[in-house]
Order: C-alpha cells, then sequence, then structure tokens
C-alpha cells in the first residue's frame, strides 16, 4: 500500500469550510505546487482591478497582487517561490474569472 504524501499547509475540509465563513466567500481555490498548497478566493471587482493594474508594471506583478489580495490560507512560502508565482502566471485567466467571448457583428 502507498503511503499519503502530506501537502504542506493542506488544510480539512472542515478548515477550508471555517475559511468561507471568515472571509464570506463561496469558493477556495486550491493551488497545489510540488507537495505544498496554497488557497485564494476568487478575486472580487476590486482586486481585479488592482490585480490588472499591476501587470502594467509587469505579469509577475499581477501574480504578487492575486496573492496579496486574496489570500486565504496554505504555505505562506509559496508567496515567494518565483517557481511557483511563475506558474500561476499561466492560470491567471482561470483565476481571475476570465473567459472567451465571441463578438458577433450586427
Amino acid at each position: 500500500m502507498k503511503k499519503e504524501e502530506k501537502i504542506v499547509g493542506e488544510l480539512t475540509a472542515e478548515e477550508i469550510g471555517k475559511l468561507k465563513k471568515q472571509h464570506k466567500i463561496e469558493a477556495v481555490i486550491g493551488i497545489p505546487f510540488k507537495g505544498r498548497i496554497a488557497y485564494i478566493k476568487e478575486p472580487k471587482r476590486n482586486e481585479l482591478d488592482y490585480a490588472l493594474t499591476q501587470a502594467q508594471e509587469g505579469p509577475l506583478k499581477m501574480v504578487d497582487a492575486i496573492l496579496e489580495t486574496c489570500w486565504v490560507g496554505g504555505d505562506e512560502t509559496l508567496k515567494e517561490d518565483h517557481k511557483f508565482i511563475a506558474s500561476m502566471m499561466g492560470k491567471t485567466d482561470e483565476i481571475l474569472g476570465i473567459s472567451s467571448l465571441t463578438l458577433k457583428n450586427l
């Protein structure tokens, strides 16, 4: 039988429920990375605005802004891990809830 590996920063379902209640949010997004995990909440409009403003200074600044404003739990060392931050850049559209739109000429 394979031993289950512990993920640093992992929360129980009960702890996630407490986070949802504490932050008055419906969902928590778990972002696992190399044996560790970060938990963020979906950005609200003002947090999205801040992240997109920071993006003008560079994509890493946008990820930093998301972590700064939306972090709710997990392994704190991920906030300073440049490989984690760079990996998050590829998921920012998904994290920010940005979807593709289809334009239609009428």
